[in-house]
């Protein structure tokens, strides 16, 4: 696990208490290259592929749902890719979870 790993999950550790209260965030995830150590060296800041699930009675649509990728993007300090669980096609999901960090 690479240090700028530690350092995202650790992030998201404490934010999720208040991810749950104000956008109904019940689950977090880090997937992808970054999960795996093996974000583009080139780029300097490597975007992060996280996947929520979000609490039905919390009703976030389009806007806060943007409003939940940006505040992630501001707390983290890197582009942020967000995508609900419920999103994740079946073609992709064998893919996206064998690498999924839970926070």
């Amino acid at each position: 696990m690479t240090k700028e790993l530690e350092k995202s999950l650790e992030v998201l550790r404490r934010q999720k208490p208040y991810l749950h209260e104000a956008y109904g965030v019940n689950a977090i995830g880090v997937f992808g290259s970054f999960a795996r150590g093996k974000q583009d060296q080139r780029r300097k800041r490597s975007d992060i592929d996280i996947m929520v699930e979000l609490d039905e009675r919390a009703h976030v649509g389009f806007f806060k749902f943007f409003e939940l990728e940006e505040y992630l993007r501001r707390r983290l300090r890197r582009k942020v890719d967000l995508v609900t669980k419920d999103a994740i096609k079946p073609a992709t999901e064998k893919n996206i979870f064998k690498d999924m960090i839970y926070v």
